[in-house]
């Protein structure tokens, strides 16, 4: 996905809709190291988070990849949030060092920062990754074809003109477990049917850069949209294209 994300960090889109939904403050304290991913980052991105969350229906989420600077820096224990003056929000950040982003109208007014707990210079922002917001054990397959028709809209209105015919149809939603991990199928069911278990495929690499194997469904595939797919706890939900 970084081919067609990385463009849009030092971009920002004009959009007059309405503010999303607020959320309460939350206060955060951080012991150690602090600092701002990028002098002015969130004004950046900003307005790129809220037109994800309009078009896409809040089906899927816009995030930044961060890697490190160097090999001394680690993100297995990194920890991310909002902050203004007024206000302060933690943020979710996803296996392989991805801080979730969310449109927040009051911190972005008051030129808030994306703040991380790392020393400045030990992160950098490798691209913009979009993800599907799915909660639970399972997924039907009709939220299945929303989260790719979402994927679909959010990528068309991000991406430069002449590049949208590339993306075209080619969008699938991808159960991944890591390469080492086990092999074990994705198991479609109607009730308490089984319809089909979806193999994983050859290897692949993900948003964050590691080698997975996926089960993958496109909205052609030949289920009713009752049909629940499993979600064992030890894989990630990705869209790719």
């Amino acid at each position: 996905m970084c081919w067609l994300f990385c463009w849009a960090v030092g971009t920002a889109v004009a959009d007059d809709g309405a503010a999303l939904r607020d959320e309460p403050t939350e206060t955060i304290v951080i012991v150690g190291k602090r600092s701002q991913i990028s002098e002015g980052l969130y004004q950046r991105t900003y307005e790129l988070a809220k037109k994800v969350a309009e078009v896409g229906g809040g089906r899927v989420g816009l995030g930044l990849r961060l890697e490190p600077a160097n090999s001394q820096v680690s993100l297995l224990d990194l920890a991310a949030g909002l902050e203004s003056d007024s206000k302060s929000r933690r943020l979710s950040v996803l296996p392989g060092g991805i801080v979730m982003l969310v449109a927040d109208p009051d911190i972005a007014s008051e030129q808030g920062t994306i703040w991380i707990n790392k020393a400045p210079g030990d992160t950098r922002v490798r691209s913009l990754v979009v993800r599907p917001n799915v909660l639970g054990p399972s997924v039907s397959f009709h939220e299945v074809k929303d989260i790719l028709t979402s994927a679909e809209r959010v990528t068309g209105e991000l991406t430069p003109r002449l590049l949208r015919w590339t993306l075209a149809s080619r969008w699938r939603l991808s159960i991944c477990r890591s390469s080492g991990s086990s092999a074990e199928p994705v198991v479609v069911k109607l009730d308490a049917e089984v319809l089909r278990e979806i193999p994983l495929e050859k290897p692949e690499i993900d948003d964050a850069g590691v080698e997975v194997r996926c089960a993958n469904l496109t909205r052609t595939a030949p289920f009713p949209d009752a049909a629940r797919i499993d979600l064992p706890g030890e894989v990630q939900v990705l869209v790719l294209n």
